[in-house]
């Protein structure tokens, strides 16, 4: 499990190194620094200066601009079925797209537009099978490509919990609205 709570990319590297106007960046409290976009957050509704996740800074956004960050997965000892799960989050007038590739191949794609229409609404959990890649080493790319709109700074784009399990599903995340004292269960579709 990867969930960034170290404060650093973890297991991931920025791949292309950064180049443009904007990066990935790992959230400072929860949250990002820009208002009206992002989450508030994170995936398991927390907001405390121990749970991050990384977002795509979009202040000052180029359109058309990717920022990615990839790791390489030894799965040589694994056999079908692999599941790839992740939760992201996409609230902004400006927000571009999600892509999470395996060896090259796109797997998953998100947007353009934003998903959420609050900061405080839910995340959602993304999935992509990795059967076709077990038995081998794959290098896992999350990109996130810079929007265009109004106000560009409002493209914030964010991911957080990256696991693999070799079961058929990825384990439910509960979530606790801000203000709320009620556990529930963030729904994945």
């Amino acid at each position: 499990t990867e969930d960034f709570n170290s404060s650093s990319f973890g297991v991931f590297t920025e791949d292309p190194a950064p180049g443009g106007t904007n990066d990935l960046t790992v959230s400072t409290n929860s949250d990002t620094p820009s208002t009206e976009t992002g989450p508030e957050c994170t995936a398991a509704g927390i907001v405390s200066t121990d749970e991050e996740f990384i977002f795509l800074e979009s202040s000052n956004a180029q359109t058309g601009e990717v920022h990615c960050m990839s790791t390489t997965i030894d799965l040589t000892g694994e056999s079908a079925p692999l599941e790839l799960s992740f939760w992201y989050y996409m609230h902004g007038s400006s927000i571009g797209e999600l892509t999470v590739n395996v060896d090259g191949n796109q797997e998953f794609i998100a947007g353009p537009g934003q998903i959420q229409t609050g900061q405080t609404d839910p995340w959602i959990q993304g999935s992509a099978s990795l059967d076709a890649y077990a038995g081998s080493i794959i290098t896992l790319q999350i990109c996130m490509l810079e929007g265009s709109g109004p106000s560009t700074f409002r493209g914030d784009i964010s991911i957080d919990h990256i696991q693999i399990f070799s079961c058929a599903a990825a384990p439910t995340l509960y979530s606790v609205a801000q203000g709320d004292d009620q556990l529930r269960t963030i729904d994945p579709a």
